[in-house]
């Protein structure tokens, strides 16, 4: 019967005059089964069929493996042998490709599982990994420029293309402008994460606004540098400024150490959380400092009277920090 992926690649919604056309116009299609709005496209000559109202099997004339022979298997795919997968920018430092934007790491006991688990994914073009060994990357693209590295084979599929290649190299071009600021002014400096996404902002409004892919690039990096530096006790010092600023509107306090830092969205869920879990200890402080709060006439233990509400305007606080 074949398996998708493998044997043949499903195409739904497609009549059988276009499912002809398809496999006419793909050198490495050489049979095509249509019927009832489906199409496959077969690599191998099926040896078999079976009766089945609505559809129909053809095959190209001319050579064409069978099925049942592996000969058809090894032509799938173009190998660089001995050589890695490199970008057009390559022998520069970000010609060696960059996760997440060229390619995907997979965890493959082997170049033949590498090379499944690229067959099984329409995304995926190429392949580089290690002969007998487990590493792989799954490439969105076909490598135009390789390295010589012995043991290590590149390979790309020659039927089907996959992630655009100008929209791959406009994400990575985004990527890798956004990976310049932060290296050149905010590597070393966590605490200034907010004035990198200011910059961030000007190249997806600005620098990449007419450019999808290039802004998808900018916004990888960005959620990249967000996860180093934004760590949980980063967050809670928000959910801690939230709550202090939930009890000073509750207490008519006016205060002017208002910290001018907004909060990454990526901090929003857990400064919510632990603003709600820190608003009796914000009354207190308040109070332990010698302000007053008439609403509850200085009594702590009257918080809990207006405790729900209070937790609500957590929600709010947190919302007017975060950045947009």
């Amino acid at each position: 019967m074949g398996e998708e992926g493998k044997e043949y690649e499903k195409i739904k919604d497609v009549d059988c005059n276009k499912c002809q056309k398809k496999c006419t116009g793909k050198d490495w299609c050489v049979a095509y089964e249509c019927g009832e709005n489906n199409c496959e496209l077969w690599r191998c000559k099926p040896e078999w069929m079976e009766v089945s109202h609505g559809y129909d099997c053809a095959w190209k004339n001319g050579p064409g493996s069978y099925c049942s022979s592996d000969d058809w298997k090894d032509k799938n795919y173009e190998v660089k042998k001995d050589h890695l997968c490199r970008t057009d920018d390559y022998p520069q430092e970000r010609g060696f490709g960059t996760e997440g934007i060229d390619y995907q790491p997979f965890d493959a006991l082997n170049s033949k599982a590498c090379e499944d688990a690229c067959s099984a994914r329409d995304w995926c073009v190429a392949t580089e990994s290690r002969k007998g060994y487990g590493h792989c990357e799954l490439w969105k693209y076909k490598p135009e420029k390789f390295e010589f590295k012995p043991g290590y084979d590149c390979k790309w599929k020659n039927y089907q293309t996959g992630t655009d290649k100008l929209c791959a190299i406009a994400r990575r071009k985004g990527y890798q402008k956004a990976r310049k600021v932060y290296y050149l002014h905010y590597k070393d400096y966590c605490n200034r994460i907010f004035e990198f996404d200011a910059q961030v902002k000007i190249l997806l409004t600005n620098t990449y606004a007419d450019n999808k892919c290039a802004r998808k690039g900018v916004k990888e990096f960005d959620l990249w540098a967000s996860k180093i530096c934004l760590t949980p006790v980063e967050c809670n010092e928000y959910g801690d400024l939230a709550a202090d600023l939930v009890i000073n509107e509750f207490c008519k306090f006016q205060s002017t150490a208002r910290r001018s830092n907004t909060i990454k969205e990526q901090c929003r869920e857990e400064a919510k959380f632990k603003c709600q879990g820190t608003l009796y200890e914000a009354l207190e402080n308040l109070l332990g400092n010698g302000h007053q709060c008439p609403v509850i006439n200085d009594n702590p233990l009257m918080f809990y009277d207006y405790a729900p509400k209070l937790r609500e305007n957590c929600i709010t606080a947190v919302k007017s920090l975060t950045s947009a």
